[in-house]
């Protein structure tokens, strides 16, 4: 049962943090297609339905079959985010279509590109060289391969290479009787050397593509991330922060909500300027931030209000964060002679409850921020 979940995992493939480890359970389910195709060719031909020689899907299902249950085995045995697997599954893919190109030749011809196809998903320099290699060499076997043993290409045979006019005679009948008589150079003049040059171009074609899809992407995210923080302070946007309520935290099991309003922002605004009240604000953010992880985030909801959320919380939890976080801002370095300080609430519960638990910690920090306000009247 193990096995069978393990390999449902590679061929239904997640997305991944690590792209190598995404693009490696890609093309392990590209070969699976690719595999459950030839099974699919073999049974229409079985069937009359294709006019192969049945001998030939016969060994293009044996061999393909054998070299990809000794694929999928490797891959199941070991951690496909190792760095040599990636050079393994390629390596595998050309394999596996040589079996299809051998068998299927001139009809099967563009599988040959699919390796080349599939490195543009990495990033790896490297491993777009070594795979050009491995198609060319693919290339050498099919074609020598597929004149003895697949659908032999007539023009493989014929050296077919003019007009269809020049094999018309004048009683309008067609004449080819001209049998390659030079087997190793024409094959690979006429063949193995001009696909290697259209893999290579193609190759470079997929990796310039690749490297505009990376850039545009990056661009994407670095504007999607500039979009959901605040310029100031670092912190996630209130526009970022009600998404997240509404299509996130509201499904979580817990959640917590710790709320801050600086103090004193008003004072130094007047006394010192806006330059020196956008530090408090900064410095604040800054140590509220320091103790985000990946279940807590930190959002600036208002000029000088901020809000963490926390998933997955416990009373305890939340109530730990708040000392540590206030008694850094006890001890930060004051502002000119004003200490730094903020008013708080916080509040813990399910998910589903989010707004409750947001108009608790939200009414005890009001609660707060007045006894403050009383304390220094």
């Amino acid at each position: 049962m193990a096995i069978l979940g393990n390999y449902e995992s590679l061929i239904r493939p997640e997305f991944n943090k690590n792209p190598e480890i995404t693009a490696n359970r890609y093309a392990i389910r590209c070969n699976t297609i690719t595999q459950g195709m030839i099974f699919v060719i073999y049974l229409l031909n079985s069937l009359n339905i294709f006019i192969i020689d049945l001998r030939v899907t016969t060994i293009c299902l044996i061999s393909s079959l054998v070299v990809y249950l000794l694929g999928i085995s490797v891959c199941l045995k070991f951690d496909i985010s190792k760095p040599w697997m990636k050079y393994f599954i390629i390596t595998w893919t050309v394999i596996l279509i040589t079996c299809v190109t051998t068998a299927f030749t001139y009809h099967a011809v563009i599988a040959s590109v699919l390796p080349i196809i599939y490195t543009s998903m990495y990033s790896s320099s490297k491993l777009k060289k070594y795979t050009i290699i491995a198609v060319i060499i693919s290339t050498i076997i099919t074609v020598y391969g597929g004149y003895f043993i697949g659908i032999c290409d007539a023009n493989m045979v014929l050296l077919t290479a003019s007009p269809f006019s020049n094999y018309v005679g004048s009683n309008n009948t067609f004449s080819l009787n001209y049998i390659n008589d030079n087997l190793p150079l024409t094959l690979t003049l006429f063949y193995v050397f001009p696909r290697s040059i259209l893999y290579t171009v193609l190759a470079f074609v997929c990796s310039k593509i690749s490297k505009i899809i990376t850039e545009n992407t990056n661009y994407a995210t670095e504007m999607r991330h500039l979009a959901e923080r605040d310029q100031m302070t670092g912190a996630y946007t209130k526009s970022k922060y009600l998404s997240m309520i509404e299509n996130v935290y509201k499904f979580e099991k817990s959640i917590g909500i710790i709320y801050w309003d600086i103090n004193y922002l008003k004072q130094i605004n007047d006394t010192l300027g806006h330059e020196y009240g956008d530090k408090l604000i900064f410095s604040i953010a800054s140590i509220i931030r320091k103790f985000n992880n990946d279940n807590d985030k930190t959002y600036r909801i208002g000029g000088d209000e901020f809000v963490m959320v926390m998933r997955g919380a416990t009373e305890k939890s939340v109530k730990d964060k708040i000392k540590k976080c206030n008694e850094a801002i006890k001890n930060a370095e004051p502002i000119g002679d004003i200490p730094l300080s903020a008013s708080y609430g916080y509040a813990w519960g399910e998910g589903k409850d989010i707004d409750q638990v947001i108009h608790n910690a939200d009414q005890m920090m009001y609660d707060n921020k007045r006894q403050h306000h009383e304390a220094n009247n």
